[in-house]
Formats: structure tokens, C-alpha cells, sequence
């Protein structure tokens, strides 16, 4: 840490995770598990932050640095992002140690001017991420391999017919919200829009205490 001129807390906000999550994972007693929240992509981001083996800090293996001639295999720089872009983020949502859904930096998902994204997206660019999907319950509409950008959710009013990042009794799902009445009740249908997963409802009240709602989609993107 001393080496790489960082703290916990400047670590876990370069890597997009909690000081708690860079503690564990520095703490050779407790090595980190791919089989955890923690993706792989996350554990190569820390160790390239710290400049140490992946093995190391996943497992405890020595040697902590692999050596190519006198340099480091880490030490080679990533190119400098001019000042003038901002980076949106790619995410996973995992569970922290709080038992709550959050969504954590897995990568760089692409980078563009703060005023391009304000005018393209309508919400503040330090809310927006991209997340890739998995998958086939939103098959007609999201397939395995697209990305989703998205807006994190600051507590704005849903929007009737749009497609939601949240999280709840079935974990972690994407899914389009609209809004309906059954019974002469106001309900919220919760659609995955495949014939082959069922779509639920849910009152506006039970849907507020059993989801969490993450982000609200805006556009979709296929990687080629």
C-alpha cells in the first residue's frame, strides 16, 4: 500500500468498492474466494492498483511480485484519460457486509465529455454506469453480452413502462415496471416480457418494502 502511494479508503474508491470489502482482501489470513460477491475482475483491479500477483492476493501465494527482468509485470502504465472525459463505470450488483444491495465498479465501461452525457442521458453523469446483462429472462428485449447504461436510482418517482435494476426476494433482477390496477387497486407488474418467466404484481406499498431499487435503465448497447 505504502508502495503504490494508497490507503484503504483511496483504494476502495479508485477499485469502487467499501474500505471494508480492501480490508478483507488485504488480509492474508482471510484470502478472498471467487466463489464470493467479489467478481474476478475486481481482485485483477486491486492487485494491478497495488502492483502485486493476483495469485497473491487471492490466495496468499508467493511470490507477491512477478519479476520480468528488473520491472514488475504490473508496473507498465495505463494509458492517461484526459481530464476533460468522464469515465462511466461497468457494475455488479453484490451485498455488502451491511446485508445491502450495491452496485460495485467490475471495470471501465467507456468514457465521453460530462456535457455530451448530461444532454445524451438527462441525469448528472456521476449517476450513470453500464452493466452487462446475463441471462435470458428479458430475452425479447435484453440479450446475453448487451450492456444496459444506466442511472443509479436517487429516489425519484417510477417511470410507468421502464426497465429497472433492483433487488429483492428472487435476488438481484432487471425488469420493466408499469404501473396497473387489479381489483381495483393500484399494483405494480413486474415483467420480465418472456413467455417463459413469470411476470408478478405487487402493491405499491408491499413493492417499497421487499425491492430495492438500484438503477433505471436508459439505453441498451450491443458489444460487438
Amino acid at each position: 500500500m505504502d508502495q503504490a502511494g494508497l490507503n484503504n479508503t483511496q483504494l476502495a474508491s479508485e477499485v469502487g468498492v467499501s474500505d471494508k470489502t480492501v480490508g478483507r482482501y488485504l488480509n492474508r489470513d482471510n484470502p478472498p474466494s471467487l466463489d464470493k460477491k467479489k467478481t474476478e475482475k475486481t481482485i485483477e483491479r486491486i492487485a494491478e492498483m497495488l502492483d502485486v500477483r493476483f495469485d497473491w492476493l487471492l490466495r496468499g501465494k508467493k511470490p507477491i511480485r512477478s519479476e520480468v527482468g528488473n520491472e514488475s509485470v504490473h508496473s507498465r502504465q495505463r494509458p492517461e484519460i484526459p481530464e476533460s472525459l468522464h469515465g462511466v463505470p461497468e457494475v455488479e450488483v453484490s451485498v455488502g457486509s451491511d446485508e445491502k444491495p450495491h452496485l460495485d465498479q467490475v471495470g471501465d465501461g467507456f468514457f465521453a465529455s460530462a456535457d455530451y452525457l448530461q444532454r445524451l442521458y438527462g441525469v448528472r453523469p456521476e449517476r450513470l454506469c453500464v452493466m452487462r446483462v446475463t441471462g435470458d429472462s428479458m430475452e425479447n428485449t435484453l440479450e446475453p453480452g448487451q450492456q444496459i447504461v444506466l442511472a443509479r436510482w436517487n429516489g425519484e418517482d417510477l417511470r410507468d413502462g421502464t426497465i429497472y435494476c433492483l433487488y429483492g426476494p428472487g435476488g438481484f433482477m432487471l425488469r420493466r415496471l408499469r404501473f396497473s390496477q387489479r381489483k381495483g387497486k393500484d399494483m405494480i407488474e413486474i415483467s420480465s416480457e418472456n413467455d417463459s418467466t413469470e411476470d408478478w404484481w405487487s402493491g405499491i406499498e408491499e413493492f417499497k418494502k421487499k425491492y430495492v431499487l438500484l438503477a433505471r435503465g436508459l439505453e441498451v448497447w450491443q458489444k460487438l
